[in-house]
């Protein structure tokens, strides 16, 4: 995915420079995109938000009984 660079950026992959267009895998570019770090450039389709998954609350909650250790 073709992404340009917001800030400079650093590490085993090379140095990039504000403005930058670079070719990463999916996951960095939306993880860099998501971060305010980048901003997709067209070609593909556009990054969406991931779906988060809500659990019920609990109907009860667990009481520990006892004696406490020290």
């Amino acid at each position: 995915m073709k992404i340009r660079l917001k800030t400079t950026m650093a590490g085993p992959d090379g140095s990039f420079q504000p403005g930058q267009i670079v070719d990463f895998e999916r996951g960095r570019a939306y993880a860099l995109i998501e971060g305010g770090y980048a901003e997709q450039i067209g070609g593909e389709e556009p990054v969406s938000e991931p779906e988060v998954a809500t659990l019920p609350q609990p109907k009860t909650a667990i009481i520990k009984t006892g004696k406490a250790r020290r």
